[in-house]
């Protein structure tokens, strides 16, 4: 009875093999060009000890090592794929369903291939081109690529642009590696600037005095620009003035727009010479509606300098701005509105606006502060305050001046 039962085993064993239905089905591949498949037995991995194999039909074998190409392991579903492929009949409809039988069973690389044999029977199967990523281009069937590299497009980061804008990415690549460059010299010249070390220190203002590089400007700037030594900021400034080309133009009005202090600023735009009014132009003239007034009334004085006329209409538009300030007020006083002796909107008592700006407090005593607020002295100021915002309408006599300047004409607010 037992030995029925084992007799039966062994021959259930043999059919599953044979219809591919087995956990694996390995292939080696023999020299001689011939491969067996089946499923590889023992676990001796040494040269001297032959290959056991059990074939499909369930006999085994072994096979010397030396007579091998190649081992692989396979799993059962790609081995019934292959024996699936040998035994196909050539045309439209099986390898069709031979590649949605391998859809189901996620073979992807192999319902490709079947798509790919599909096409070379029938071309204009627009399922298959659809799925192996074809369109049509001009009249014919062409890949994604095709089409996009026809008009004139390259693939980046798997993102198409256009070949302009892989050229700007590889130059502002090359620009940045370029600048980086800079970075730990600018450093390390710094340090000996404003270290103790005389003898390194006049090395340091020797490199600095020397430097007149585009691509060190980004080190420059970071490390310089808004250093508390003004002595190092005005030296940043002198760097610039003798570097040639755009970057350093931005960078001293950069300067003279933003520093806070006076001898920094006039430095700056003093160091911008007449060839460079072309450049300097049009970066003030943006200036012009920035959300700091003092920005605006700097970028105005140098443009009433430069008289270039392209920018009166952005000065007119500039002569009264609106701008934004935080202001405290007592927190169980309401935001009021009042009037000032001359009849405008404004603060409800103007008169002790001292614990703001002076220019919050002038453009208070003129009634010129919309939607008033209560503003609290700064020498009387309660426990209990909050802050408010304010929007200012403000005149900007700098920039009357530079259009009277450059038209020579009298102009009004």
């Amino acid at each position: 009875m037992r030995q029925r039962l084992y007799l039966c085993l062994i021959c259930l064993f043999s059919i599953l093999m044979t219809n591919g239905e087995g956990l694996f089905a390995d292939v080696v591949r023999l020299k001689n060009g011939g491969e067996v498949r089946g499923q590889l037995e023992g676990k001796s991995t040494g040269k001297d000890v032959p290959l056991t194999i059990r074939t499909l039909s369930g006999a085994v074998i072994e096979i010397d090592r030396t007579e091998t190409e190649f081992v692989r392991r396979r799993s059962q579903v790609v081995e019934e794929y292959i024996t699936r492929s040998r035994e196909l009949e050539p045309s439209v409809e099986t390898h069709w369903q031979l590649a949605q039988w391998c859809r189901t069973h996620l073979l992807k690389d192999q319902r490709l291939e079947q798509l790919e044999m599909l096409l070379a029977i029938d071309p204009d199967h627009k399922e298959s081109r659809r799925i192996l990523g074809y369109v049509q281009h001009n009249g014919r069937w062409v890949s994604r690529e095709e089409m996009m590299s026809e008009r004139g497009y390259v693939k980046h980061k798997n993102k198409w642009i256009t070949t302009q804008e892989l050229a700007l990415i590889e130059k502002n690549t090359e620009q940045r590696e370029a600048e980086l460059v800079w970075y730990p010299k600018v450093r390390v010249w710094l340090g000996w600037l404003i270290g103790n070390d005389r003898y390194r220190r006049n090395e340091g203002l020797k490199a600095f005095n020397e430097l007149q590089e585009p691509d060190a400007i980004p080190a420059l700037m970071k490390m310089m620009a808004t250093h508390e030594d003004i002595n190092v900021r005005q030296l940043y400034i002198r760097v610039l003035a003798k570097t040639p080309g755009e970057r350093a133009v931005e960078a001293l009005l950069d300067r003279y727009l933003f520093d806070n202090n006076q001898v920094v600023w006039t430095e700056a735009r003093a160091s911008i010479s007449s060839g460079q009014h072309e450049i300097a132009v049009p970066m003030l003239i943006s200036a012009l509606a920035n959300d700091s007034n003092m920005v605006v009334r700097r970028a105005a004085v140098a443009l009433g300098e430069i008289g270039d006329e392209n920018a009166v209409p952005a000065l007119i538009s500039a002569l009264i701005t609106t701008h934004k300030y935080r202001v405290q007020v007592t927190a169980s006083q309401p935001i009021s509105i009042g009037s000032s002796s001359s009849g405008r909107m404004g603060l409800v008592d103007p008169r002790q606006a001292t614990g703001v700006t002076p220019e919050v407090a002038a453009l208070a005593r003129l009634g010129q502060l919309p939607y008033g607020a209560r503003v609290i002295p700064y020498n009387k100021t309660p426990k209990n305050v909050r802050t408010v915002t304010v929007k200012v309408d403000t005149q900007n006599p700098q920039v009357l001046t530079a259009l009277e300047e450059i038209t020579n004409k009298q102009f009004g607010y």
